[in-house]
């Protein structure tokens, strides 16, 4: 008792055991946030494929929207053009194709990042 009277300053040891079960107490306390903190991190764990396959699907569908109006405004554009010089058909046709390469592509892309993806989700469940 002498030893920790010279430590603690408290010579009564029924103060001595209640400043033990407080300081047990807030180290329970503690724990349990822990506990709770650690649970939300396993929950949120979780959730982050789920935002992350839906991100990608919000950037791809965006994508293609932009694709299909881009080719809306090319096929008016074409439309617009051959009205005004029919001699020019091959030249649009050839570019229509172009377009069509760069969207096709751009397809592939977007399914080789999608497969990347689900395949990296699937390595780390």
């Amino acid at each position: 008792m002498l030893q920790l009277n010279d430590v603690t300053g408290i010579t009564d040891a029924d103060e001595l055991s209640k400043l033990f079960l407080e300081s047990e107490r807030r180290i329970f306390s503690v724990f349990r946030d822990i506990n709770a903190v650690t649970e939300d991190i396993d929950a949120l764990q979780q959730e982050v494929p789920c935002i992350f396959i839906f991100t990608m699907l919000l950037f791809i569908s965006t994508t293609l929207l932009t694709l299909y109006w881009f080719a809306m405004k090319v096929t008016a554009l074409e439309a617009a053009q051959a009205k005004h010089n029919p001699n020019r058909q091959q030249n649009l046709m050839h570019r229509r194709a172009v377009l069509k390469t760069k969207q096709t592509l751009l397809r592939a892309d977007e399914y080789e990042n999608r497969y990347d993806a689900t395949r990296t989700e699937l390595a780390t469940s």
